[in-house]
């Protein structure tokens, strides 16, 4: 899995020839013989072929007097920026300086806030039992939603996992395969489901769970050792309905939204 990875994450670079000769070399290799590296390859080819290539480069829109000016500009930026960080650290000196020579005036200045404190304090209890009441029903909302995506992460994963292993497992005419791993993954998960449509998730999540479930009942209702024609029927299923992109899409955009979420 880790060379799939490495050569998924190079296949840009292959397109756009941003490689050396030996990466090229090494991707070429490896799709002559996997398949679903070729078909990412494929797949990322058409979709540059889709972009329109600009004919100019940002810097050939500029007149050369702006390029003429752009040192001294730079210069005169940084000059900017040092005069003030110099009026920061000023700034600040002064503050040191009245806290060290004016401590009356900072005792008192603390005083007053261990009064608002205390004001706050006595407010926060006279608050009615609706509002308190509402106010943890809010709480407790923001927290249930925060598990349910949680959970949607989880699931996500684990699907992946084993529709991946179900695209990888090693097939031979004639011999059964024993599923039975694989079968009650896919029960857990078709549970999963049954309890994350229920929480207040979008639309797509919903809409891919429902395309997922699809495969793991299929799955699920498999007897406990499967021939290589069932096992062809189910990566047909997960190829058709295009599962493995639109999970790595889901769990993207989770980490997008998590990532907003925690720099705000």
């Amino acid at each position: 899995m880790r060379g799939h990875a490495k050569i998924r994450r190079a296949l840009y670079e292959y397109v756009q020839n941003e490689l050396t000769q030996g990466e090229r070399e090494t991707v070429e290799q490896h799709c002559q013989s996997c398949a679903r590296c070729t078909e990412d390859l494929t797949r990322v080819m058409t979709a540059l072929a889709l972009v329109k290539k600009p004919g100019t480069t940002p810097g050939d829109q500029r007149t050369p007097e702006y390029w003429s000016t752009f040192a001294s500009g730079v210069e005169q930026k940084i000059r900017r920026r040092q005069h003030a960080g110099r009026s920061a650290r000023h700034v600040g000196e002064h503050v040191r300086e009245f806290l060290l020579f004016r401590r009356r005036y900072v005792k008192a200045a603390l005083g007053t806030v261990a009064l608002a404190l205390v004001a706050f304090v006595v407010w926060q209890r006279s608050i009615s039992p609706e509002q308190s009441e509402y106010t943890e029903s809010a709480v407790a909302h923001a927290t249930s939603a925060d598990s349910s995506r949680d959970r949607m992460n989880q699931y996500l994963r684990k699907s992946k996992a084993l529709l991946v292993g179900i695209e990888n497992m090693k097939t031979v005419e004639g011999r059964p395969i024993d599923l039975t791993a694989e079968r009650k993954a896919s029960r857990a998960l078709v549970n999963e489901a049954r309890y994350l449509k229920q929480q207040p998730l979008g639309l797509h999540s919903v809409q891919l769970m429902n395309d997922v479930d699809k495969i793991l009942i299929e799955l699920a209702n498999t007897d406990e050792t499967g021939g290589p024609p069932h096992v062809e029927m189910l990566r047909g299923g997960i190829r058709q309905e295009n599962l493995l992109f639109k999970i790595r899409m889901a769990e993207n955009s989770a980490r997008f939204v998590n990532a907003r979420a925690t720099s705000n």
